[in-house]
């Protein structure tokens, strides 16, 4: 008897744990571990406002096959050992991850992710750590890092451009920048001259600039965030040395931020971008964004955008949800979602491919 007792005990508990953690009948329940204090701060608050702003409108609508979407928001400080503590927290609470800020953070979520095969969603990184067949539970929804400096670089080389010089935070972001650079130059037969790196979540930029102008530079492109890479740019456009010199940025910089730094010392500065102009464009996803958020900025439009894939992919798989359904939902979608469309199904489970280039002109960014 006491054996049987146990067996349907048992039963009970992996049939319990078939189904997937943050769902019940009423809602869905996601998880958001990103920089909202450090240096970093304003990505994770800007993803956090686009998120929250399309999983709002969802709910006021009634929310997808009767389940409204319930997001828990940690704090990282843009630093993996708060990312992995509040993992923990949060793994048996939500069906999956989402709108996670930073490579070193990503690296060590995605570790801890894919031995439960929890889906994670949208990260604002485009390593290619993110994009590998070791990590099948990602999904990314921007371009890659490897994209973004590759239309840089053409873009310098298309204007005369052969000195190239980087400038790079020193850790797994930094160095998933600087070897897109590296592949991006041997296309045209180029190589970095020049580079120089600073820690993370420190403003101590003046080693990487001494590295930096022991070469009469060209351009010099950026792996890093607001506030050390404005202090840089700020250095180096006071001194002799960098008379001339170009310099450009990633998406991961934070468009807004970036401009409001450097005040008068923006003009010129060209930053990729992965998504559309939130001020600009006209097509639809963006108008809609631009419905439900105040304050317009590229990173709250990749949190917004962000959100409404997933919404999107909740209601094409159905009512019966758990991380299996959604892992498999994912792996095949594609949809034409208000002018973009987005496609997971490709080696790289990267729904988005194009690049746009800006430029500062009087405190906004303009397209080249």
């Amino acid at each position: 008897m006491k054996r049987l007792v146990f067996c349907l005990a048992f039963a009970v508990f992996i049939s319990g744990s078939a189904h997937s953690s943050g769902v019940t009948d009423t809602k869905i329940v996601l998880g958001t571990v990103n920089a909202t204090s450090g240096l970093a701060k304003a990505l994770g608050t800007g993803m956090n406002q686009g998120l929250s702003a399309y999983f709002d409108k969802v709910n006021k609508e009634g929310g997808i096959h009767g389940r409204t979407i319930e997001v828990i928001f940690k704090d990282d400080g843009y630093e993996p050992r708060y990312t992995l503590s509040n993992l923990k927290e949060i793994e048996s609470k939500v069906l999956a991850y989402i709108g996670f800020v930073g490579t070193p953070t990503s690296r060590t979520a995605i570790k801890y992710s894919e031995r439960s095969e929890m889906v994670y969603f949208g990260a604002f990184t485009g390593a290619n750590l993110l994009r590998t067949a070791e990590t099948p539970h990602v999904y990314n929804v921007r371009a890659s890092y490897d994209q973004e400096t590759k239309a840089l670089v053409d873009h310098f080389v298309s204007t005369g451009k052969k000195r190239f010089g980087v400038f790079f935070q020193k850790d797994a972001y930094g160095k998933a920048g600087l070897s897109g650079v590296k592949k991006a130059l041997g296309s045209h037969k180029l190589e970095v001259l020049a580079k120089g790196n600073y820690r993370r979540n420190s403003l101590r930029v003046e080693k990487a600039i001494e590295k930096l102008k022991q070469e009469k530079l060209d351009a010099i492109i950026m792996i890093g965030a607001y506030q050390p890479c404005a202090e840089a740019i700020k250095k180096m456009k006071s001194m002799a040395e960098f008379k001339g010199t170009q310099f450009a940025n990633i998406s991961f910089v934070g468009t807004s931020e970036l401009i409001n730094e450097l005040g008068d010392q923006g003009n010129g500065v060209i930053i990729s971008q992965v998504m559309p102009s939130p001020w600009t464009s006209k097509l639809p996803i963006v108008k809609e964004y631009r419905e439900h958020i105040k304050d317009y900025s590229y990173v709250s439009l990749e949190g917004f955008v962000v959100a409404k894939v997933f919404a999107e992919a909740l209601r094409k798989i159905g009512k019966n949800i758990d991380k299996q359904a959604l892992h498999q939902g994912l792996s095949k979608f594609k949809k034409d979602i208000g002018g973009l469309t987005f496609d997971f199904d490709n080696p790289a489970r990267q729904a988005l491919q194009k690049i746009y280039l800006t430029r500062i002109q009087k405190g906004k960014p303009v397209a080249l």
